[in-house]
């Protein structure tokens, strides 16, 4: 009974980011150094990933010098993620709660995957947000922005 409670509450854990946002998809090593490469981010630099799931994407960027913050709903998500970054405190953080509610810190860089009806609410949100701004978005495009560029499904949007 205790092990279908676990299971029942690690299922709830990632039923709510889905419902919030997208479903969880781990970013895969090849993906994070594709996202950074096509926004051209230097050392000092600063990136938000909104969603940030286990930390790959936070992980490569603090690797290459750069100030990643992430945010993630899911708790179990949350800590495997701050484990990973124990070794950049300096350099890269995971917030745990739900990027929809507070302001987001001003960044050089977002970085979001969200689920196709979401993404209108996204649009919205970034019309708010500071300039400039680049913006990544994995596997779903931005209504109402035209892509700079794409590479392995990952959109790349420069707003001024």
């Amino acid at each position: 009974m205790l092990v279908l409670a676990g299971l029942l509450v690690v299922a709830i854990m990632f039923a709510i980011g889905g419902i919030m946002g997208a479903p969880y998809l781990p970013t895969l090593k090849p993906t994070a150094r594709a996202a950074l490469d096509l926004a051209q981010l230097q050392p000092g630099d600063s990136l938000l990933d909104l969603g940030a799931g286990s930390g790959e994407l936070l992980l490569a960027a603090a690797k290459r010098g750069i100030n990643a913050t992430g945010i993630e709903i899911n708790p179990l998500l949350w800590l495997v993620a701050w484990l990973r970054l124990r070794p950049y405190r300096g350099r890269a953080r995971i917030k745990w709660g739900n990027y929809w509610h507070g302001a987001w810190p001003k960044v050089d860089c977002i970085y979001i995957f969200l689920i196709g009806h979401q993404m209108e609410r996204f649009a919205r949100t970034l019309d708010e947000a500071e300039r400039p701004l680049k913006v990544l978005s994995y596997t779903f495009e931005i209504p109402g922005l035209k892509a700079a560029k794409v590479a392995r499904g990952i959109y790349y949007y420069e707003l001024n």
